[in-house]
């Protein structure tokens, strides 16, 4: 991910960084809220699947990108968005707790 990302392509990918990385982490959790409702998980499990499926996209992405001669650059902006907005919610993970466990 450090030698795929420069700045200037971040700025250039932002657009459509910011939405892939929305996709990611909003459609991943509305996929895992469904899921919870669904499966009737208790509430470890509940909290464990809605947190993993909001989690930001993995490192990985920009391997299978990189592998298949897709927009690597597009790819590791959307994993160092991701990255950071999850690293920005982090001080409210103890406030949330409540409501995932709840």
């Amino acid at each position: 991910l450090g030698l795929s990302i420069t700045p200037a392509a971040v700025r250039r990918q932002l657009p459509f960084a910011m939405l892939g990385a929305a996709l990611r982490m909003g459609g991943g959790l509305a996929l895992g809220l469904t899921a919870v409702r669904v499966l009737d998980l208790a509430a470890l499990q509940r909290a464990v699947v809605i947190l993993v499926s909001a989690m930001p996209s993995a490192v990985t992405a920009v391997i299978f990108a990189t592998e298949t001669k897709l927009d690597e650059e597009l790819v590791a902006s959307i994993v160092a968005l991701s990255i950071c907005v999850g690293i920005a919610f982090l001080p409210w993970l103890p406030q949330l707790s409540p409501l995932l466990i709840g």
